[in-house]
């Protein structure tokens, strides 16, 4: 179970900072803020999926987790390279992201079951 949760931790966060670069963040604090947001947020939603293995939790908590990644990125990422870019962009990031990883991982759960 906590090698599957870590193989997906780092997936996850793999593909979210790949796409952070992407989008110009990329500052160590930047960095750090979207480790930390994924591992928490990752923590909760495999906790929380442990309880319930139904495919509608799982879209629900995926947007839960999506929800408050971009509640904690609007107001802590600031704008990428100091470009003047809207405070939305951060969620545009989140939204982009979180997509990304969700298909990612139903890609990956059908190839490799027995991460998850």
């Amino acid at each position: 179970e906590l090698g599957g949760f870590l193989a997906r931790v780092v997936i996850t966060v793999g593909i979210e900072v790949g796409i952070a670069f992407l989008f110009g963040y990329g500052t160590k604090k930047q960095l750090l803020i979207l480790f930390l947001v994924n591992f928490g947020t990752q923590l909760l939603l495999n906790f929380a999926l442990n309880l319930t293995k139904s495919v509608p939790a799982y879209i629900i908590l995926e947007l839960a987790v999506f929800a408050v990644e971009a509640v904690i990125y609007f107001f802590t990422l600031g704008n990428p390279k100091k470009r003047e870019m809207p405070r939305y962009f951060s969620v545009i990031y989140a939204l982009t992201a979180n997509v990304a990883s969700f298909f990612a991982g139903l890609a990956l759960a059908t190839i490799i079951p027995e991460l998850f």
